[in-house]
């Protein structure tokens, strides 16, 4: 069974991924995200905030788009916890559980192919790019993920009780786990 300090370690990372390629020299507080100094970080702020900030670092490629390849290298590095480029099973049940749901309809065996007990990231990617997930973030179906469209899904993510704003308890159940954000 997955662990409540594993699964907030998971959504964190999902977040900290954002500056992975980032040499910030300064952290962005709740106050650098709740604009308009209200005690609630609503959308259009998480969105502006995360695209000035952080939108490009997802560009793994580094083209000028951020496209399918782009998403699926940062997700499997965000549910790849321990950083070891080999996701293991309660890495990829965490992941699996708070992201894909009813996406992905196989066992973790059938997944992991060469039968090594974890996952590298083509087995990770195989899976997973028939599936509807990124297309799922793309709202304008062109194949690549706008800052406005990656901002809005992960805005999701940080608004746990789906009330359209971040609260300061919300923000702080991340930052607590990462604190470079």
């Amino acid at each position: 069974m997955i662990s409540t300090r594993m699964i907030a370690k998971f959504l964190t990372a999902m977040i900290a991924i954002t500056s992975i390629s980032c040499d910030r020299s300064t952290n962005l507080s709740f106050e650098d995200w709740d604009l308009d100094n209200n005690g609630t970080i609503e959308q259009r702020e998480f969105v502006d905030v995360f695209s000035e900030h952080y939108y490009d670092d997802w560009n793994t490629v580094n083209n000028e788009y951020l496209d399918d390849e782009d998403f699926y290298h940062t997700v499997y590095n965000v549910w790849d916890i321990d950083d070891d480029e080999a996701m293991i099973r309660e890495e990829w049940i965490a992941g699996y559980d708070y992201f894909y749901g009813d996406y992905v309809v196989v066992n973790y065996e059938d997944i992991d192919v060469n039968n090594d007990e974890v996952l590298l990231y083509d087995e990770f990617y195989n899976v997973l790019r028939d599936t509807d997930f990124y297309h799922d973030w793309d709202l304008n179906k062109d194949a690549y993920l706008s800052d406005e469209e990656l901002g809005l899904g992960l805005f999701h993510i940080w608004d746990v009780d789906n009330s359209g704003k971040i609260e300061y308890d919300e923000y702080v159940d991340f930052d607590l786990y990462y604190t470079d954000f």
